[in-house]
């Protein structure tokens, strides 16, 4: 037990790749309406996307993967050594492309008119209330999700389950982001080709170094305050 305590315990530097990534997601988001509100936004709806059925219950999914995600993020920040800032340099570049994308190709959708009364469509019309149709491609659900299952494939310390469940979780997020009619097809499209283009470009040794730099500096910073 004392091992696995060990081996999960977050550091220092941990807690502030957690944290960046955290902030930097925010800012990505909310920056990127902020920017793009006033200005015209595409619709990329596709005869596939008005085929797709809308799916209710499939809200879950789409909220639970927020756990997904945090169960990943913390695993590989406290058990990937030196291959945690190979994982968050590429989450840093995905979203970075995400709010380029934002700011000069912002877009949008139709959603459904939600008329139920039972709980998976009270929950869909509080996602509608709370999330506008906006930031739309690439879509960060799928993106994220992608980037959780592409963080852990070729870890050979990964336990084979827990890769399995990733990869099941990340094709399930981009499907209920279809279901529940946040996103189009070419949204999910554009997320997974991002995500695997951030993965490729974060091997870079120099830009590893780059970006170890600034996270050991920030945690630094913190020690001082």
């Amino acid at each position: 037990m004392e091992n696995i305590v060990k081996k999960f315990k977050i550091t220092r530097v941990s807690a502030v790749m957690l944290l960046f990534a955290f902030l930097w997601n925010q800012g990505v988001y909310y920056l990127g309406q902020i920017i793009s509100q006033n200005r015209i936004h595409m619709d990329f709806t596709m005869a596939f996307d008005k085929e797709t059925p809308f799916v209710p219950w499939t809200i879950v999914i789409y909220f639970g993967c927020f756990i997904f995600w945090a169960a990943v993020y913390y695993y590989i920040a406290t058990n990937a050594k030196e291959r945690a800032y190979e994982f968050f340099l590429a989450d840093f570049i995905g979203k970075l492309i995400c709010f380029i994308f934002f700011v000069f190709l912002p877009t949008t959708n139709i959603r459904p008119l939600v008329v139920g009364n039972d709980i998976w469509s009270i929950m869909v019309n509080f996602l509608y209330r709370i999330d506008s149709p906006s930031n739309l491609f690439p879509s960060i659900h799928c993106m994220v999700s992608w980037l959780c299952w592409a963080g852990l494939r070729n870890k050979k310390e990964c336990h084979f389950a827990f890769k399995a469940v990733s990869f099941l979780m990340a094709i399930s997020v981009c499907i209920s982001t279809l279901t529940t009619k946040q996103h189009v097809i070419i949204d999910v499209a554009g997320a997974v080709l991002i995500s695997e283009a951030a993965i490729f470009v974060s091997r870079s040794k120099r830009l590893i170094k780059i970006y170890k730099e600034a996270i050991n500096r920030l945690s630094n910073l913190i020690l001082i305050m």
